[in-house]
């Protein structure tokens, strides 16, 4: 199977399936067939999220067969909220379906408050001008609905439209609020937005300014894990076999300011020199996109990490 990885493609596929993308790629490694049965019991995935992450791997792909459409039809038809949405897209993008966006927007239209993210679908077609004149305040409007009933991507775009002031009034206070209510981790799709913000200078409170801090923190801790063990697997395998007892180097990392890549130093010494030159060498590559925010007249950041290998 051929998935087509096209920008609009990823961009619907995530207004189809927002929350569930974890689940695809579990199912996408399972397979789809005799396997079905034993995933949904090991992974606990819903009949209906199956059926919906089946119609997005038909979809991904360029000539899907008349079986495959029958089956997203079928599924649609059952009221398989991801299906319809499927289906909605095969209109608006012209795949296997003549092009029309009327249709599309009437499918879409079918699912409501019960699924958020149809409303983005729609605002997206506004917002693109898709089938009538580019329409931003209607898009806003949309992606607002999305927000309110509890859809994630809608909550980025509507703060978005209220950043750059986009079918109606500015409000970059307002549009930060709503972001760090739907951050989740450093550079998700909120966590971009706030970094455009940020660098433009709006304020943040002092509790959004520990959250994003906190998230920042967690990205380095993660971060310095993956390089350890990417570019020194091979010489750390000793340390790094199951079998052993997790070992914790004790770090220091110093950020000047508006440095993204730290003075790393050992803060206590774990016993196993040779294995803490090697972590310092790997971590020579660590670099962080958006930086840190240090209180008012402060510097550099000093940043205390136990790392389990």
């Amino acid at each position: 199977m051929t998935i087509n990885c096209s920008r609009e493609v990823v961009i619907r596929m995530k207004y189809i399936f927002a929350g569930c993308f974890f689940s695809l790629i579990l199912f996408s490694i399972s397979g789809c067939s005799s396997t079905q049965q034993a995933f949904d019991k090991n992974h606990g995935i819903s009949q209906e999220n199956i059926d919906g992450l089946k119609c997005l791997l038909i979809l991904g792909q360029d000539l899907p067969d008349g079986d495959q459409v029958d089956y997203i039809r079928k599924k649609a038809d059952d009221g398989n909220p991801r299906c319809l949405a499927t289906l909605g897209f095969m209109y608006e993008r012209g795949n296997v379906f003549p092009l029309d966006y009327a249709m599309a927007r009437t499918i879409y239209k079918q699912l409501g408050d019960a699924y958020p993210e149809s409303y983005n679908l729609l605002a997206s077609m506004l917002e693109q001008g898709k089938g009538g004149p580019i329409d931003y305040v209607g898009a806003r409007e949309l992606y607002e609905r999305a927000y309110r009933a509890g859809g994630t991507d809608g909550a980025v775009k509507y703060a978005e439209f209220l950043a750059d002031g986009k079918g109606g009034d500015q409000d970059e206070t307002r549009a930060m609020s709503i972001l760090f209510d739907s951050v989740k981790w450093y550079g998700d799709d909120a966590w971009e937005l706030i970094a455009v913000l940020n660098g433009r200078g709006v304020d943040m409170t002092t509790y959004q300014v520990s959250q994003y801090n906190k998230m920042w923190v967690t990205r380095i801790q993660k971060s310095l894990r993956s390089i350890a063990r990417r570019q020194h697997r091979d010489s750390l395998q000793t340390l790094l076999e199951p079998t052993l007892p997790t070992r914790i180097f004790h770090l220091k990392l110093r950020f000047e300011q508006g440095i993204g890549k730290p003075i790393v130093t050992i803060r206590e010494p774990s016993g196993y020199p040779e294995q803490e030159s090697m972590i310092l060498e790997a971590i020579e590559n660590l670099e962080m996109k958006d930086p840190y925010i240090s209180p008012s007249g402060q510097a550099s950041l000093v940043i205390q990490v136990d790392l389990e290998i």
